[in-house]
């Protein structure tokens, strides 16, 4: 359901929603908003990485793009952190049209049976949620977060394969792990059902901005990577193959592929220029 309006998001009443603490709160530390901190430093920043077949520090895989099961992104996991920092700020956010949300909406915090809801978890709700980020975290961890590999590390290894290699500034990522149909199906609904009417309910507005996909991917990007320490070996019990697939999952949601990709082709179904939005 939308709202009968897209309403000003302003950087006062935006910015105090507790949906800030899923993004721009664990990128930063407290009182720190000019760099990078909160859970990236904790999780990331000056740590060893280890893949099937290789090994990293932080250093050096910050810099590194990355090609994954064939495809080249454009930017580095240092850059996309960085670029988060800026662009989810809730100050960056402030103009973009609100909605009233849960936030947080996706599987593990709504349980509804055939009588009614059983389960509400509303921690990360509010009046004033910026519309870009409202349908974020339902969209990823419904769909790009199964079948196991975020929460399920163990079993990711032994059902799904991974091998990593450098060659020079690339990272090259080889991976089994795809979205099953289900999966792919839930996008599809996501896409036609709500994302593709609530952008073109912004564009009417004058509320959606031009780097909305921008907005959006880097969203998508941060759910894995602040949700869980996602290095082998780190604070979320992670592996080689669960690390390679997830940290491969977060820069391909996260990044414009060179070409193509699953993606792409979603945000392409959702643009209001490209696409007949439903009314």
């Amino acid at each position: 359901h939308l709202p009968g309006h897209a309403a000003r998001c302003g950087a006062a009443g935006g910015g105090a929603e507790p949906i800030h603490r899923l993004f721009h709160g664990r990128l930063v530390d407290a009182g720190a908003p000019d760099r990078l901190g909160g859970r990236v430093r904790r999780f990331y920043i000056g740590r060893r990485f280890a893949f099937p077949g290789l090994a990293l520090e932080w250093a050096e895989l910050q810099h590194l793009r990355w090609r994954i099961n064939g495809v080249t992104y454009r930017e580095s996991l240092g850059a996309l952190f960085e670029a988060a920092r800026r662009h989810l700020d809730p100050a960056a956010l402030a103009d973009h049209g609100a909605v009233v949300a849960h936030g947080d909406a996706h599987n593990a915090n709504v349980w509804v049976a055939a009588d009614g809801l059983v389960f509400f978890d509303p921690a990360f709700a509010g009046e004033h949620v910026p519309a870009l980020l409202a349908e974020v975290k339902p969209t990823f961890h419904n769909i790009f977060a199964h079948p196991f590999w975020l929460y399920d590390a163990p079993v990711a290894a032994e059902r799904f394969q991974a091998r990593v290699r450098r060659s020079g500034d690339l990272l090259e990522v080889e991976h089994d792990w795809r979205l099953t149909p289900l999966r792919r199906t839930f996008l599809d609904a996501k896409a036609r059902l709500l994302w593709r009417p609530l952008l073109a309910a912004l564009a009417r507005r004058g509320r959606l901005p031009p780097t909305w996909r921008r907005i959006l991917r880097l969203a998508l990007f941060c759910c894995p990577t602040l949700v869980m320490d996602l290095r082998a070996g780190g604070m979320s019990g992670h592996n080689p193959v669960s690390s390679a697939i997830g940290l491969a999952t977060a820069v391909m949601v996260g990044v414009e592929p060179e070409g193509e990709d699953e993606v792409s082709r979603f945000l392409d179904a959702i643009d209001p220029a490209g696409a007949e939005a439903d009314p």
